[in-house]
């Protein structure tokens, strides 16, 4: 039978299978109490749904004494507390919000010299009438500056921003009136929007290893029959 043929005939079918999983959020907040979570999981066991997935973007405790306390026993969701079939489930999001592995902050709380970061580049004209080196306009962790004279010539290089500064002030004060294109290379804080604070360095094999400990683990211990 066709993919497309089976699909329609679960649609209309009188008893179709309970594949839905709709989000049920939690926020962790006084209005939301027992009463209204097990109402809002009948509803969707009534509808036809085969389980739920504990939603935790808008809890305001996520991963702390709030979240487990209100997330409760998986369990006890689906079978003591609603009293439907066992075989219909919950489940729970393993991260607060996208992205995924920073385990809502935790991850930076404990780690936090490893925020992520990316290579970046900045380049700028600088000569010996401008503003003095120290308005090198780049906010990050310098690598590498590179200035190549204008018109040509030696390239010169310099490891950091002291260098940098010490060379270009000693050209302005000889008066040199020689252009130079600044290239700067180095590291910067990534990312941007509601997450910015607690981004991590994927790359690093201990950030993924604490983001398991504080996610994984932790609900493995807490509910280890599931």
């Amino acid at each position: 039978m066709k993919a497309s043929v089976l699909l329609r005939e679960q649609f209309v079918s009188c008893n179709p299978p309970r594949s839905l999983f709709p989000l049920l959020w939690l926020h962790g907040t006084p209005e939301e109490t027992e009463e209204t979570l097990r109402r809002e999981i009948r509803t969707m066991e009534e509808a036809g749904c085969g389980g739920f997935v504990i939603e935790s973007r808008p809890h305001a405790d996520y991963l702390g004494d709030g979240w487990w306390r209100e997330a409760g026993d998986p369990g006890a969701w689906t079978v003591r507390v609603i009293g439907v079939k066992p075989s219909w489930s919950g489940r729970m999001f393993d991260e607060e919000y996208y992205p995924f592995g920073i385990a809502g902050g935790k991850v930076l709380d404990k780690m936090p010299d490893y925020r992520m970061q990316v290579l970046t580049k900045a380049t700028f004209r600088w000569s010996g009438g401008d503003a003095g080196p120290e308005a090198m306009p780049f906010d990050g962790s310098v690598i590498k500056i590179v200035c190549s004279p204008e018109g040509g010539g030696e390239v010169v290089g310099f490891a950091d921003r002291p260098e940098w500064e010490a060379w270009a002030s000693a050209r302005r004060e000889a008066g040199d009136p020689g252009a130079w294109t600044v290239r700067v290379i180095g590291v910067k804080p990534s990312w941007s929007g509601r997450m910015f604070d607690k981004m991590v360095d994927y790359l690093c094999p201990e950030v993924t290893d604490c983001f398991i400990e504080l996610t994984y683990e932790t609900t493995k211990r807490r509910f280890p029959e599931y």
